[in-house]
């Protein structure tokens, strides 16, 4: 049975917003909320960071979370993008 989260042939990596989805199943969103709020002002600069700690967090399985956050994180557009759809989520 294939895991239906791994990319497949030649089919490209996870879209940009799995990674979102998976950080909401684990009840990640009021640490989304705080952590956009934190690290609005100084995005890019931590989007490098979380680029070098991600290999590390593969150990945890949470690899592509951070990698996901990662390039989110980079542009102003991203940042946005995470807000409306943390805001998409708690709308019933």
């Amino acid at each position: 049975m294939a895991n239906e989260y791994l990319p497949q042939g030649n089919d490209p990596l996870l879209p940009d917003d799995d990674w979102l989805t998976q950080a909401l199943h684990r009840g990640w969103a009021p640490s989304l909320h705080l952590l956009l709020d934190v690290v609005e002002p100084v995005g890019p600069l931590v989007a490098q960071v979380a680029f070098v700690l991600q290999p590390a967090s593969m150990i945890f399985g949470a690899g592509e979370i951070v990698r996901g956050l990662a390039n989110a994180l980079e542009t102003p557009e991203g940042i946005a993008a995470i807000r409306q759809r943390l805001a998409d989520e708690e709308t019933p």
